[in-house]
């Protein structure tokens, strides 16, 4: 559990109320996790990357970069680094936003 002060919080008022506020909030909270949202869209098979359907020949890249602006940057590039073997190198950096790829499809362009 992601609320660990769920007795505390439940103890006292409406407490089945509450009981569920807290629920909805766990899950809101959990589905909101960028690690596991990544790991959900990223699927490896050989040396094939699919990111959301876009598919990636890793075998002709020589590094995976994990550009991003803004807070879950870091855990999107954790995330990539714990789904990527460890034969590939993950170099993660934050970048002003107004550098970041509009859009994976540039990554496309990057893998030919």
């Amino acid at each position: 559990m992601v609320i660990k002060n769920t007795d505390e919080l439940t103890s006292h008022g409406f407490k089945e109320g509450r009981k569920a506020a807290l629920e909805i909030c766990e899950y809101a909270i959990r589905s909101a996790n960028a690690i596991d949202s990544i790991k959900k869209l990223l699927n490896l098979k050989d040396h094939i990357l699919e990111i959301d359907g876009l598919h990636l020949d890793l075998a002709k890249l020589n590094n995976v970069y994990v550009i991003g602006g803004g807070k879950a940057t870091y855990s999107i590039g954790k995330a990539v680094e714990e789904k990527l073997p460890l034969s590939y190198e993950v170099f993660e950096q934050t970048i002003p936003k107004f550098m970041a790829a509009s859009s994976l499809s540039t990554l496309e362009e990057f893998s030919k």
